[in-house]
């Protein structure tokens, strides 16, 4: 280890992730950042997770392993584990993926810039049957700045790429209940600071039929919120532009009234919004013809029933 760096958390979370952790761990081991704790909190698996995580924990002194006695869920799981981080730069990794040896300094590198960036994601490329496809990476543009609208209807930034500044921690916790924990992270960090990008694929996203969905085990009947429950819980951020709450109440009130009215019929005052707004919405989205394609997302969404959808 190389205490002269800063030190980073990286905060995992598990359930019954035994088929892929060993070689998720591994990738972070042999980060090329060396001053690093793992915390890993596993989520009452009922396979051989926790005896390999022990396994690693025995070998190495920087990773902490904890076992929950009853399920907590995927959000609050995670809000657990973030509470227990050390370090200056938090980041949060699945316990299937496979990190590039560059992800955390590459990261880390990016806060040395502007001293205004709260967090900083990478691209990922996902990794299905053994085969990494690119088709996705490359059809994206990553977000950057503190613009929180960009946020509204797409969650642009997944926890696994994110690393961010221990001074947001104060102002994330608690983290409301049912929203996706990235979603609140990415626009906390946005109305707190500048949101940016490597511009990179530093992860290996694996896909496959296990992946570890929001909730899992949860007692609660929806597995996230509605997309007016979601715009909600962002209105509850204190530091959010006024223009920009401004903004989210108007599309909150939207989404509403469009949650009364029949689907598979176009919604004129949905449509109209997003078409007003169509770069803040579909910006992200690298298109030959990018006004064909935002008109086409536009009719699509202003005819979508938004019940059980909190992210899009």
């Amino acid at each position: 280890m190389n205490r002269s760096l800063p030190l980073v958390s990286v905060v995992m979370c598990t359930y019954n992730g035994s088929n892929f952790i060993d070689e998720q761990i591994e990738s972070i081991i042999h980060q090329d950042y060396k001053n690093i704790e793992l915390i890993i909190v596993d989520d009452c698996s009922t396979d051989d997770t926790h005896q390999k995580i022990e396994a690693w924990s025995k070998q190495y002194s920087f990773i902490s392993f904890y076992q929950n006695e009853k399920n907590l869920g995927y959000n609050k799981n995670f809000e657990k584990a973030i509470k227990m981080a050390n370090g200056k730069f938090i980041t949060i990794s699945d316990q299937d993926d496979i990190w590039l040896p560059q992800k955390i300094s590459a990261s880390v590198a990016c806060f040395n810039e502007e001293d205004e960036v709260s967090l900083v994601h990478c691209q990922n490329i996902s990794l299905k049957d053994g085969q990494l496809k690119h088709k996705l990476a490359k059809s994206r543009i990553p977000m950057e700045g503190n613009d929180t609208r960009q946020l509204f209807l797409y969650g642009q930034i997944s926890g696994h790429t994110m690393l961010f500044k221990r001074e947001l921690l104060e102002k994330i916790l608690p983290m409301p209940h049912g929203i996706l924990y990235d979603l609140w992270i990415s626009a906390v960090a946005c109305c707190n600071g500048k949101i940016k990008s490597v511009n990179k694929a530093l992860v290996h996203h694996r896909v496959h039929g296990k992946n570890f969905s929001l909730d899992k085990k949860s007692p609660s009947k929806k597995m996230e919120l509605d997309l007016h429950e979601t715009l909600e819980a962002l209105a509850t951020i204190d530091s959010m532009k006024s223009n920009h709450k401004h903004f989210l109440q108007q599309f909150l009130d939207l989404i509403k009234k469009h949650n009364t009215k029949k689907y598979n019929v176009i919604d004129r005052e949905i449509f109209l919004f997003l078409v007003k707004n169509r770069q803040l919405f579909f910006g992200h989205r690298k298109r030959v013809l990018p006004i064909i394609s935002h008109i086409k997302h536009s009719i699509k969404l202003s005819k979508m029933n938004f019940i059980g959808r909190g992210k899009m």
